[in-house]
């Protein structure tokens, strides 16, 4: 099950101290049981929330696990939260181990809002949403690498489609 946590920074001048945070953040969330593994992106154009951490967790109870309760959730953030805007977290089923996406490739994310939506391309492969916001119906992923044309971000009715690079390496819990 994936945990995908989507925002932006509101203020750009203090983006250096705040990938710090989310470095050791990622750390501190990988010592909660049930969370295997973290990954952080950016997209590669205009978006409003061109910034996604990607988890890997054992199930949706993790997050409601007294341990993550306890030292986590929105208020972790700290200074930070007022900072963070266009905010989205949802709990994916589809997919039980994050993608390793190296810094030489690409993760292309494609979010449907609506049944009426048209369906994925065939080569996405589809999660959807089981807990938390629940801002999407659907979300398709697609790796690539650096030999592979990527696919060009765009927004049709009932859909996006935004592109990512690995901020980060993939982390995994000890």
């Amino acid at each position: 099950m994936l945990y995908f946590v989507e925002s932006d920074l509101s203020d750009r001048t203090v983006e250096v101290e705040w990938h710090a945070w989310y470095a050791s953040h990622i750390q501190r969330l990988l010592t909660v049981p049930g969370f295997l593994s973290g990954q952080r992106f950016l997209a590669t154009h205009a978006t409003a929330s061109p910034f996604v951490a990607i988890y890997c967790i054992k199930n949706a109870g993790v997050m409601a696990s007294e341990t993550y309760r306890a030292r986590f959730g929105p208020d972790a953030a700290g200074i930070w939260k007022p900072r963070m805007t266009n905010w989205k977290r949802n709990l994916l089923e589809g997919i039980n181990e994050l993608p390793n996406v190296s810094s030489d490739s690409w993760l292309a994310v494609i979010d449907r809002y609506t049944t009426e939506s048209a369906a994925l391309p065939y080569n996405y492969t589809s999660t959807r949403p089981v807990g938390l916001d629940l801002s999407i119906m659907e979300r398709g992923l697609l790796l690539g690498t650096s030999a592979d044309t990527p696919p060009t971000p765009a927004e049709r009715d009932g859909w996006s489609l935004r592109l990512f690079r690995p901020l980060s390496p993939r982390i995994t819990a000890v």
